[in-house]
């Protein structure tokens, strides 16, 4: 499997019938989060051989990303709107009692494809070793 696929799945999902909006719209963040983190994760892998322990992994892939060369900005905005990305993911699936805020799914999105996009094309030796830090 791919993690792009995972962003497949969220668009699927998007555009299913009405029934079970909110459920869809939760899932279909989450599944966003993973796609871009995944991937960011496994381009560095490729890119510079870092592997991370589970349960430290989302954490230094963001940290990888948002310590890089200051002159990469690009590479420290990915960093950053993974952790924002992070972030709605985590109220989507938690905060259930409260209505998840219309343009999160968008900005859920949009967040997702901008990070491919950088970790895609970025040079992403200029990101820092988050395990040597």
């Amino acid at each position: 499997m791919i993690p792009q696929e995972f962003s497949g799945v969220a668009d699927l999902l998007v555009g299913l019938p009405q029934a079970l909006e909110e459920g869809r719209k939760r899932t279909a963040i989450s599944r966003y989060y993973y796609a871009a983190f995944l991937e960011s994760r496994d381009r560095l892998k490729d890119a510079r051989g870092w592997v991370f322990k589970k349960r430290e992994a989302h954490e230094k892939v963001r940290r990888a990303f948002e310590w890089a060369d200051p002159n990469e900005k690009q590479l420290r905005l990915a960093g950053r709107l993974l952790k924002h990305l992070k972030d709605l993911r985590e109220d989507a699936d938690y905060d259930i009692d409260v209505a998840l805020d219309t343009t999160s799914l968008g900005e859920a999105k949009k967040m997702c494809a901008e990070i491919q996009g950088v970790v895609a094309t970025a040079d992403l030796t200029k990101c820092r070793d988050p395990n040597n830090l």
